[in-house]
């Protein structure tokens, strides 16, 4: 997953309930449910920062991260050779493919080469690594000045120092 520039969820029915209770007070009739792998292959692109498109069965129950409501697209397509074989599907699929192609997409996802520059480095960087390297260098810097030993320290202290 971390080597992927995008995610295809293909949601299909794996489950049916032809009737049954929801929270003891909701009734099903005819329910289709696909299998909570969707979800899991959903969650996993989601957590790594990877585009998703989810292309759904019509008919089975919206719900988790197989819902229109988040950050991706999810398709009701007919999951079939002739359903994927449709030209507006296609279109809709390549269309996200190009994206992709064009979008700014390390290969290398979070690995550092001796080559990148700053710029790229800083995009690698998490806010808990932020803080780390913060709390890091203010360590270095306050005792680089108690001992006036680090360039900076001895510059600083030069500053403060009446001549």
């Amino acid at each position: 997953m971390r080597e992927c520039h995008g995610a295809i969820v293909v949601a299909f029915e794996r489950t049916y309930f032809e009737s049954g209770i929801e929270k003891k007070k909701i009734d099903l009739k005819s329910v289709r449910y696909t299998t909570p792998w969707n979800q899991i292959e959903a969650s996993l692109a989601f957590g790594f920062g990877i585009p998703i498109i989810v292309l759904m069965e019509p008919g089975l129950r919206e719900e988790g991260l197989l819902e229109q409501k988040f950050d991706w697209y999810v398709d009701q397509v007919n999951i079939s050779a002739a359903g994927l074989s449709d030209k507006n599907v296609r279109n809709r699929l390549m269309a996200w493919c190009r994206k992709l192609q064009t979008a700014k997409v390390s290969a290398n996802r979070g690995t550092i080469d001796a080559k990148m520059a700053l710029f790229e480095l800083m995009q690698l960087l998490t806010l808990g690594s932020v803080g780390w390297l913060i709390a890091i260098s203010f360590g270095i810097f306050v005792f680089g000045i108690a001992v006036g030993q680090s360039p900076v320290g001895t510059f600083l202290l030069s500053l403060v120092r009446k001549p």
